[in-house]
């Protein structure tokens, strides 16, 4: 006996093609707005997230002495393992030796389901922003389950993909009220598939946002939003300019130029000697050594004839939008500053993090690791205030207050 949404799918053809041809304009106001009426559960978390980065962090990071009001966010990453080898990804990359002192990067010390259970069920008291990553995330098995128990506690989730397993969770997706899926896309086919290292896979990405609009479409709910993240690099910069109608053709709602989170040999070296071990812990912090590793930090590739294109399509983005598909830039950096950006890491920006003091990032094994591998707790045996406020985070914060490390020069928490 075929299920109610099978049925509901064969009869809703003709309705999914109409509204595809609706207005996109109106449609896209409107889908925020509609998004919190549906599900009011969605208000106050990200209410919260808004005013803490732009209002309290500022206060916390001057008058608190390392101490933060519970996280807004809390990043998840069920699994580190992934189907895909990008070449832009700072994951770690690029030896098979790497896990023997990066405990979260090992399958099988990945975290049941219940343990991530017993930690929703600890974050429904403050109620953050939801947000599941990787690695890819659809590797890990319980990922439904989790997503499911986020749902039933009224946290809001969101979740990063690179969507080749995408069609296959689609309806579950919809049926369980995530509120945005970021699907990465770095170009038309060809370009994709050359930058992820796999031919077809442009096409199975496009599959899981075709489902993923159909399965929304039937419900004629507003969730998810669907989001294209297009990462910005030297093997793009030429097919920028397609992205923004690439987007629209496909349905999604949003797209987002992701500038690179890159760094240079150099500027690494001095980073970790900084971060000896000796010396952090002189700082009162349990850092995995090195603080970052070779192979796992991304060196750009960039030049100043690709600038010049970069410029070009990000100017005309927001015209090609023409009110059918909202555009971001991550960081929203100014265009007149994008050869700082690419070709001076000591550019003198904003020396502010917004990171540790609103997000809480937990790696596949429970670790809390907040960055630059530096650890402050595991949640398999703490509470997450004790986490959240413990030493260790606490120093890591009045450091970071005072001025950020050369590891973080180009992280996406750094406010430009």
């Amino acid at each position: 006996m075929p299920c109610p949404l099978q049925s509901l799918k064969k009869r809703a053809g003709e309705r999914i093609h109409e509204k595809a041809r609706m207005s996109r304009k109106k449609h896209i106001i409107g889908r925020a707005l509609g998004l919190a009426l549906s599900d009011p559960n969605l208000i106050r978390p990200y209410l919260r997230l808004v005013c803490r980065k732009n209002f309290m962090v500022p206060f916390e990071r001057r008058f608190k002495n390392g101490y933060a009001a519970l996280p807004a966010r809390i990043q998840i990453h069920p699994t580190r393992r992934c189907n895909l080898k990008c070449e832009m990804c700072i994951q770690h990359r690029h030896s098979p030796e790497y896990t023997h002192s990066l405990s979260w990067y090992r399958p099988e010390n990945e975290l049941p389901l219940e343990a991530w259970i017993r930690f929703l069920d600890q974050a429904c008291k403050f109620r953050p922003w939801i947000n599941i990553s990787g690695g890819e995330p659809m590797l890990y098995a319980g990922l439904i389950e989790l997503i499911h128990a986020a749902d039933q506690r009224a946290l809001p989730i969101e979740i990063n993909t690179n969507g080749t397993l995408l069609t296959r969770h689609a309806d579950q997706l919809v049926q369980n009220g995530v509120a945005l899926v970021s699907v990465s896309i770095d170009g038309p086919e060809d370009v994709h598939d050359m930058i992820r290292g796999q031919a077809g896979l442009f096409s199975r990405s496009m599959e899981g946002i075709a489902a993923l609009f159909e399965a929304r479409e039937i419900t004629g709910g507003p969730a998810p939003i669907i989001q294209i993240a297009c990462t910005v690099s030297k093997d793009n910069a030429k097919a920028l300019k397609e992205m923004v109608p690439l987007a629209i053709r496909h349905h999604a709602d949003v797209i987002v130029f992701q500038h690179t989170d890159f760094n240079t040999r150099e500027n690494i070296k001095k980073h970790n000697l900084i971060l000896s071990a000796e010396k952090a812990r002189a700082y009162g912090l349990d850092i995995v050594q090195p603080s970052v590793p070779e192979g796992e930090y991304y060196q750009s590739r960039i030049g100043h004839g690709d600038v010049f294109l970069i410029r070009d399509a990000l100017s005309r983005a927001k015209a090609q939008a023409d009110g059918k598909i909202d555009v971001f830039m991550s960081p929203n950096i100014r265009l007149d500053e994008l050869e700082s950006y690419y070709f001076d890491v000591d550019y003198p920006g904003s020396h502010s993090c917004v990171g540790l003091w609103t997000t809480l990032r937990v790696m596949p094994d429970g670790t809390a690791l907040p960055c630059l591998h530096a650890r402050t707790g595991n949640i398999k045996g703490q509470d997450i205030s004790d986490i959240w406020n413990g030493r260790i985070m606490r120093n890591l914060r009045r450091l970071v207050a005072k001025r950020l490390f050369p590891g973080c020069a180009r992280c996406c928490h750094r406010r430009f």
